[in-house]
């Protein structure tokens, strides 16, 4: 009796505490292939939505895995926005967190390189070039894990 108590009172006084943006927000159609790309290599339907907006200066995406709503920073993206690949590879990661519940893989190889796309930092293209095969078979053996 005390649990369905305490489910009803999170019922009625949680929305108050929660940002409506959080739970409205429709995913901007400039991340549209990047979804689409994620469920062709990952073999799963994203029920995550990605937004712009405004992060510290230091964040390029952010997960909210609660509410499955990642934000992708809108000086990250002006500052790469000729650049593709590094783009994917933050909504990948992000959707790594969103999607799939993959924590933070800071392992590095050798040559400096990231074991992982769920590296914590943005990752150089050289190794995304060098390891992006690796990084989405690896990201997809996670995600099935999960």
């Amino acid at each position: 009796m005390k649990m369905l108590n305490m489910l009803v009172l999170l019922g009625v006084f949680l929305p108050l505490f929660i940002p409506l943006d959080l739970v409205t927000h429709k995913t901007n159609h400039e991340f549209d292939d990047y979804i689409q790309e994620f469920e062709y290599d990952m073999g799963i339907k994203v029920n995550s939505r990605i937004i712009r907006g405004k992060l510290s200066r230091t964040t390029a995406g952010h997960c909210v895995m609660l509410f499955k709503l990642i934000t992708i920073s809108d000086a990250y993206l002006n500052i790469y926005e000729y650049n593709k690949t590094e783009i994917r590879s933050t909504i990948y990661h992000e959707l790594g967190h969103c999607e799939c519940n993959i924590l933070h893989d800071n392992r590095k190889k050798k040559d400096s390189c990231p074991e992982s796309l769920m590296y914590h930092d943005i990752i150089s293209d050289v190794c995304l070039h060098k390891y992006w095969p690796e990084y989405i078979t690896k990201l997809k053996r996670d995600c099935k894990g999960s």
